[in-house]
């Protein structure tokens, strides 16, 4: 009986040991399915967006800013005196948006008025036009792709000018102005404390010198040579009429590394001698034009003859052969036509 002995505790026990497939897996798969689903969803709207009409709309946008930013401040320059009250402190959405009905002198209105005076008074003065040039450099390399002078280099070089700019004409200002704007007023005001007034100018220079060089560096010695030479052009042959423009100074440009030694010594120099002039009288000249006003062809027949003018030679012909016989001038042709 033993053996045969039915134990239902031992199957439940097998059943329990078994391991059970949690239901929060499939839940998790699914999520991740859909998660993935979804990112790649994005990623494909991304790359079927069209970005190229962002190009158009950003680069025009900027482009047209920095056109609007340069008449803006070139309209300060003639009516700040006009529209600062109205604009002194007064925050942006403020001034925009206020329902005073005051006409703003500036040319482009509340939003030109307010651009101007914050770029030139508020920042770096007269030297804040050069960012309407970046502006504009900016947008036309995002919107045709191409870009018209070196886009990193010229900003740069655009900023640092700025900066000098500001600080160099904040030096003539005894307040914040137009001029060189509340920054450079600034750096003057604690520069001429610190250092003093000459001294002060002094570094302004050499920090143009600084900024000159590193920018741009020109060839100084050229620049000096340039306007401080004292050498004498250098002088061109005379055009005669055989010779062109351009053939005169090629000529001229060919000799100048030539190096002419004259090997006569000043001891050897002679007086030039002058021959006497020859005067000729009436009956020489009549014998000379006598002898010049006639002139013979003969062929090697002497019957045939053919007297020419206004020649110097006397030509023998033969009439069989092509041979040409020049022959001496005969003062008095007549007599030797009839021997």
């Amino acid at each position: 009986m033993e053996e045969n002995e039915f134990i239902p505790h031992q199957e439940n026990s097998e059943q329990e040991s078994k391991p059970k497939h949690p239901k929060s897996s499939k839940s998790t798969t699914q999520k991740s399915d859909k998660s993935t689903k979804k990112s790649s969803g994005i990623l494909s709207s991304i790359k079927e967006f069209d970005w190229r009409k962002v190009r158009v709309v950003t680069g025009t946008l900027l482009m047209v800013y920095g056109v609007f930013l340069l008449l803006s401040c070139i309209s300060y320059f003639l009516t700040w005196h006009l529209d600062q009250d109205k604009i002194i402190g007064r925050g942006f959405f403020e001034f925009m948006f206020e329902n005073s009905g005051e006409p703003m002198a500036n040319w482009l209105g509340r939003f030109g008025a307010w651009n101007a005076h914050f770029f030139i008074y508020s920042l770096f003065g007269i030297s804040s036009i050069g960012f309407s040039f970046v502006f504009f450099l900016l947008g036309f390399k995002v919107l045709f792709d191409k870009a018209l002078l070196p886009l990193w280099k010229t900003s740069s070089t655009t900023f640092l000018f700025v900066l000098w700019g500001s600080y160099f004409f904040g030096y003539f200002s005894d307040k914040v102005n137009y001029l060189g704007g509340k920054f450079g007023f600034s750096l003057n005001e604690w520069s001429v404390m610190a250092f003093g007034t000459i001294p002060t100018m002094v570094l302004i220079m050499s920090l143009f010198y600084i900024v000159l060089t590193v920018t741009l560096n020109p060839n100084y010695t050229a620049i000096v040579n340039f306007l401080f030479s004292r050498e004498p052009k250098s002088k061109q042959p005379v055009n005669d009429g055989t010779l062109s423009m351009e053939d005169n100074t090629s000529y001229a440009d060919a000799f100048d590394d030539i190096l002419i030694v004259n090997p006569i010594k000043e001891e050897e120099i002679q007086q030039d001698i002058v021959s006497e002039t020859v005067h000729f009288s009436d009956d020489e000249d009549d014998f000379i034009e006598d002898s010049e006003s006639e002139i013979e062809v003969v062929y090697k027949d002497p019957d045939t003859t053919f007297p020419k003018k206004d020649d110097e030679f006397e030509i023998e012909m033969p009439v069989e052969e092509d041979v040409f016989i020049p022959g001496p001038i005969d003062p008095q042709p007549s007599t030797l036509s009839d021997d």
